[in-house]
């Protein structure tokens, strides 16, 4: 089965299989934000706008260290750092996971995310491009957790 033909009503399934041989901001994948975010938000009350807004501004932030270095180190170096950077976030949200404040569901999500990037040749890059494609779920979250408060008319 190729991936254009994947079927089934699991975002999160469909996102581990594109990612394997998409980048994140191939318009399939981004096109998957909307139900990826709308799925962290309806199934677990762990998932709070609070914890992955900061897991996305930790992200946000390793991008940018990751980009700032490039100036300064020589590749290898600061791919190095940036792995280690990632295995760092990784445990964090294995943390919060294990503390029920993030959902496993959100780490499934983040760790084959982080899985991606810290195995490519191109970690920059990919950390850049799962940066942009984060931002888009983060939106489409927030905006499923926010109808799911107001009241019904």
């Amino acid at each position: 089965m190729n991936q254009t033909e994947i079927r089934g009503d699991d975002p999160l399934a469909k996102f581990k299989e594109l990612i394997k041989s998409r980048r994140f901001t191939d318009d399939e994948v981004m096109k998957l934000g909307d139900k990826l975010g709308r799925d962290l938000v309806g199934r677990a009350q762990e998932n709070t706008t609070t914890q992955v807004r900061r897991f996305y501004n930790l992200v946000r932030s390793a991008n940018t260290q990751a980009l700032a270095k490039d100036a300064d180190n020589n590749e290898e170096s600061t791919d190095e750092i940036v792995r280690i950077k990632l295995r760092t976030l990784q445990a964090q949200v294995t943390y919060a996971a294990a503390r029920k404040t993030i959902s496993n569901r959100f780490k499934t999500f983040f760790d084959a995310s982080l899985d991606r990037i810290i195995g490519s040749k191109e970690i920059k890059k990919e950390l850049d491009a799962f940066t942009t494609f984060f931002e888009a779920l983060y939106a489409y979250f927030y905006y499923h957790a926010e109808q799911g408060k107001q009241p019904r008319r």
